[in-house]
C-alpha cells in the first residue's frame, strides 16, 4: 500500500500573504531611471488590464522601486510602514467610478526623478570608477590567482615527466 503524498495529506491555503516585495529595478545613475521607469510603466499596464485597480509606486532612499497593486495587503504594508516613499498612485479610478488614464514612461521618470531630489538622492550621471571597476578588479585578480596556480601545477606535472627543462630560477647551481 503506498503512503499518500504530504499534499493531499496537509491541506493549507496556498497563498502568501507576509512574503516580502520586489524591487522593479534599483535607480543608482540617471540612465537607471528610464529603464525603471519603462518597467514601472509595463507593471502599470499589466495591473490596470488584469485587475482594473491602480498601482502604487513607491522608491526607497536607497534607489529601490517598487510597483505595487493598490488593492494588495503588500502595498497596505508600505504604505504604513514607510509612507515617505510613494511616488504616486498610476491609473486608478476617479471619484466617479471611471479609469484614470496610464502616465507616459517620461511622466513617471519625471516622478521618480522628482521623488528621489525630495528625498536628498542625487543621481549621478556615470558611475563612480570604484563602483564600475570594484567587482571586476577583484574578479581580474582572482583569475590571475587561479590560473599562475594552474601554470605552477602543470609546469610541475611536466618538470616529473621529464619533458620540459625546469626554469633556470629553479636549477640547482654546483659548487
Amino acid at each position: 500500500m503506498t503512503r499518500p503524498s504530504p499534499a493531499t495529506t496537509d491541506r493549507q491555503p496556498h497563498r502568501q500573504f507576509n512574503r516580502p516585495s520586489l524591487p522593479l529595478g534599483v535607480v543608482t545613475v540617471s540612465a537607471d531611471l528610464r529603464r525603471v521607469a519603462e518597467r514601472t510603466l509595463a507593471k502599470v499596464r499589466e495591473v490596470r488590464r488584469a485587475r482594473g485597480c491602480g498601482t502604487a509606486v513607491f522608491a526607497s532612499p536607497d534607489g529601490r522601486v517598487f510597483a505595487l497593486r493598490v488593492e494588495s495587503v503588500s502595498a497596505d504594508t508600505m504604505a504604513n510602514k514607510h509612507a515617505e516613499w510613494l511616488v504616486c498612485e498610476y491609473a486608478g479610478r476617479h471619484s466617479d467610478g471611471s479609469a484614470a488614464a496610464c502616465p507616459s514612461q517620461q511622466d513617471i521618470a519625471e516622478d521618480l526623478e522628482f521623488h528621489f531630489a525630495a528625498m536628498g538622492r542625487e543621481l549621478r550621471d556615470k558611475p563612480e570608477q570604484l563602483d564600475l571597476w570594484g567587482f571586476h578588479g577583484a574578479f581580474a585578480e582572482a583569475l590571475r590567482y587561479l590560473a599562475g596556480r594552474h601554470r605552477r601545477r602543470r609546469g610541475g606535472d611536466r618538470l616529473a615527466s621529464g619533458s620540459v627543462d625546469p626554469p633556470a630560477s629553479s636549477r640547482v647551481m654546483g659548487p
